[in-house]
């Protein structure tokens, strides 16, 4: 069944702009003029407009998805490939998770360091602590981040 740009833009709730992009790109086929001009799209074309933005939502760039689409058209024996370039961004959502993670673990250090200071009314008396004041979901920040103990910052604090 023919659909037109409207039609598509609303079922994939996309823009018709994104759509003529697409085709720009060489992503989507161009799509075929009806009598009264107007671009029509077949079900094959919805079918590579929903792995489109399966990957898209995946975070696969443009560049990827567009190495990826002609690997669906052969079948079987492209099933590897398609997995390696998955695989590939999966690994890089992975690395991206544990940075995030690792940056959340120190944020979560500075606060609990400015609490803990609040409630001293200086920064100055947490730098004479040994590892054993810190709490322990934090002694990974600290020993990755900082010298124990931390002295020589105090002395900066001090000019």
């Amino acid at each position: 069944m023919p659909y037109t740009i409207g039609e598509v833009a609303r079922m994939m709730n996309i823009a018709p702009s994104t759509l003529r992009y697409y085709e720009k790109e060489g992503l989507l086929s161009l799509g075929v003029r009806g009598s009264n001009g107007q671009r029509t799209y077949t079900d094959d074309d919805i079918a590579t407009l929903s792995i489109i933005e399966y990957l898209k939502f995946c975070g696969l760039p443009l560049k990827e998805i567009r190495s990826f689409l002609p690997l669906i058209r052969p079948g079987g024996e492209t099933l590897s490939a398609r997995r390696d370039i998955l695989a590939k961004e999966r690994d890089n959502v992975r690395a991206q998770i544990a940075a995030l993670q690792t940056k959340l673990e120190r944020l979560e250090f500075g606060c609990w360091f400015y609490e803990t200071a609040q409630q001293y009314g200086s920064v100055l008396p947490l730098y004479e602590f040994s590892e054993e004041h810190f709490p322990p979901e934090h002694r990974n920040v600290l020993r990755e981040s900082f010298h124990l103990p931390l002295a020589h910052v105090r002395t900066k604090l001090e000019w």
